[in-house]
């Protein structure tokens, strides 16, 4: 698959994988939003995103909190302002609640609306996937650039 001109919303991109993450992605030429409960650090990797020349936004959200319902209906206007995404990567506590809305978005998508959507959940995850939505779940021992090259491997891999 290639990675340009598509939307990725990375989950957690403040620091850790989830930057890593975003970081690749934007150098593959990905557009990112970067999604993170602290404002500075994810407005700090999407200026680096930027750097790689593409398009990077920025969304405060817990989506492990007890609120996570409210930042989840957030994400999705946002995404669907931007024309829709098209990856998502997500650690395993916030899977159910982001595929199903990243299932649900799918449709909306701007031009790419027949193109299955790609999510890599990093950590333990085996439930089924949503229709639609091509799921890799990616082990998340090892340095976070570890994780990330096989985060975005999994993503370049699925057709």
């Amino acid at each position: 698959m290639h990675l340009r001109w598509r939307l990725a919303v990375v989950t957690g991109a403040g620091a850790g994988v989830g930057r890593e993450v975003a970081l690749r992605l934007a150098r593959a030429g990905a557009g990112v939003l970067v999604v993170d409960p602290d404002l500075a650090a994810a407005d700090a990797v999407a200026a680096e995103c930027a750097t790689h020349r593409v398009k990077a936004w920025t969304v405060q959200a817990d989506l492990r909190a007890d609120r996570a319902a409210d930042d989840v209906r957030l994400l999705a206007a946002r995404a669907k302002d931007l024309g829709g995404a098209d990856l998502l990567v997500c650690r395993a506590e916030e899977a159910d609640a982001l595929l199903a809305w990243f299932a649900a978005g799918l449709t909306t998508r701007r031009g790419r609306r027949d193109a299955p959507g790609v999510a890599v959940v990093v950590g333990a995850w085996h439930d089924e996937a949503p229709d639609g939505v091509v799921v890799r779940a990616v082990d998340d021992d090892g340095e976070p650039t570890e994780v990330a090259v096989r985060v975005v491997t999994a993503l370049a891999d699925t057709a």
